[in-house]
């Protein structure tokens, strides 16, 4: 056979064909593929090393791999170790940066072992573009430093605890120690399905288990509050947020989760629940007050009425005493009105907080001429004595409209309850910041138990007088109230069946 004509046959393939199907398989490959010789210059690289960097496969052929690395990101003495001991069998693994033609900076994953080519000794790299895992892995690394930041930031205990290892417990931040006042490795030697068991009373640690049991038995979230006593004796209250974690053979294996101290909501919650009461019984109060003033407003109101109507009906007949008579009534009741109205006026002053002061130097005596005149009616109809101690020269410094209100409520009241043929005393006694005035009545006195009650704000005793005259207990309420915008003090000294001193201090200087 002529050598010209000579083929190398194996089997049914001629070499060429052996070559040819090498080449395809050779090139079809997606990684990058290179040919090495033993000085690390390529030899020969496949269509996926072209596709990966952008050159053609001439401008491979005899150059080293620094050709292809990207500036400043590869120990070149390390990758020339890397490939020497390649040659000497020794399979490498590791991680490369390329810059592609285009200037692209891409991370890969290099492979090297010692091979023949063309029965040559060289060193065959096999290398994957691997930018896509590598973001994945960055992603994962930010999620887990982001998860640990979370954790070290959340105002809670975060915690796992390993059903498998006895219940052991890892704490990912320090707020249990913030919490509880004990350290993290004293924390940990707890081996419960709850970090905080040990703090906890034994009911509570039964009825927790419980719930948390239970969570596991149906592979579902749970809740489960409680208190706890720290190191210092306080007590905190907790709520705990977790869920069982289960391996593929569905076996729980962790129980994730966050404790949140919750003492200051629970806490408010409770002043607010303290509030509501405290208001459903000002608001019970308040309807109280309002169903008596009504009460008392419709009874003036029938009395003008019925006063009025004899006026109209009978002035042909009457006699000239009792039309005065008449007229002195109805003065007299329209004067009580006025005084209602007027305390009901200060009361809304004083509830919206509308009350501006204008203090002034009082002369007390002919203030209080201005005040009696008007009850010279009722004084008469009881046959009252007033005895007026009150000196000239009796002064004090407050506003003079709160000074009528509360003057006028005292002497309603000393008159109110003094009996028939009774006396009532004012008096002045001075001191070394004060200026006191002084109503003392022998009258029906106060009970006990309504004294404790009289300054109690929205609470309104309504107390009928000696000749049953009505009221709604607000008077003394608002007359208390304006002595303190005052910056002076009212004080009642009563006993019950004996009669009742009222000391209204008010200040001696500006």
């Amino acid at each position: 056979m002529n050598s010209d004509n000579f083929k190398f046959i194996i089997g049914n393939k001629s070499y060429e064909e052996i070559i040819e199907s090498f080449k395809c398989f050779y090139n079809s490959i997606t990684d990058a593929i290179y040919i090495h010789d033993l000085d690390g210059k390529f030899i020969d690289v496949n269509e996926g090393a072209v596709k990966m960097y952008g050159y053609e496969r001439s401008e491979f052929i005899g150059n080293t791999p620094e050709f292809l690395s990207a500036p400043g990101m590869n120990d070149m003495n390390e990758t020339a170790e890397h490939l020497k001991k390649a040659a000497e069998g020794e399979l490498q693994i590791f991680e490369w940066w390329g810059r592609r033609k285009n200037g692209e900076i891409f991370p890969k994953e290099v492979i090297l072992n010692k091979g023949k080519y063309f029965d040559k000794d060289v060193i065959i790299a096999v290398a994957r573009d691997i930018s896509f895992r590598k973001k994945i892995e960055d992603k994962l690394q930010e999620s887990e430093e982001s998860y640990k930041s979370l954790a070290e930031n959340i105002p809670a205990i975060v915690y796992r605890i390993n059903l498998k290892e006895e219940n052991k417990i890892n704490f990912y931040n320090k707020y249990a120690e913030e919490i509880t006042g004990y350290d993290i490795d004293t924390l940990s030697k707890n081996r419960n399905i709850s970090p905080l068991f040990t703090l906890m009373s034994p009911d509570e640690i039964e009825t927790a288990e419980g719930i948390i049991n239970e969570a596991i038995k149906n592979r579902c979230p749970f809740i489960v509050r409680y208190k706890i006593k720290d190191k210092n004796g306080n007590i905190k209250y907790l709520s705990e947020r977790g869920r069982p974690v289960f391996d593929k053979n569905n076996s729980p294996v962790y129980i994730d989760g966050v404790i949140f101290d919750v003492t200051e909501k629970i806490m408010d919650m409770n002043k607010i629940e303290n509030y509501s009461k405290q208001l459903e019984e000002a608001n019970r109060s308040k309807d109280k007050f309002i169903s008596i003033l009504a009460h008392d407003l419709r009874n003036f109101t029938h009395i003008l009425s019925n006063f009025s109507n004899s006026l109209y009906n009978d002035i042909d007949t009457l006699t000239k005493p009792q039309i005065l008579s008449i007229a002195k009534c109805i003065m007299s009741i329209s004067q009580s009105q006025a005084a209602l109205l007027d305390n009901i006026l200060e009361w809304s002053k004083l509830n919206i907080k509308q009350r501006k002061i204008e203090t002034e130097k009082i002369s007390i005596k002919s203030l209080l001429t201005d005040i009696i005149n008007p009850f010279n009616f009722n004084i008469t109809s009881k046959n009252l004595k007033i005895k007026n101690l009150m000196p000239d020269d009796a002064f004090v410094y407050a506003d003079k409209n709160m000074l009528k209100v509360i003057l006028r409520n005292l002497l309603s009241n000393s008159i109110k309850f003094s009996k028939r043929g009774g006396e009532i005393i004012i008096d002045f006694k001075t001191e070394s910041e004060y200026n006191k005035i002084l109503f003392i009545d022998f009258g029906i006195g106060i009970k006990e138990e309504i004294m404790n009650k009289l300054f109690i704000k929205d609470t309104y005793i309504s107390t009928r007088g000696t000749a049953n005259e009505s009221g709604t207990g607000i008077g003394l309420l608002i007359s208390k109230e304006l002595a303190e915008l005052n910056k002076g003090d009212l004080r009642i000294e009563s006993k019950e069946g004996e009669g009742t001193k009222v000391i209204l201090s008010l200040p001696k200087f500006q």
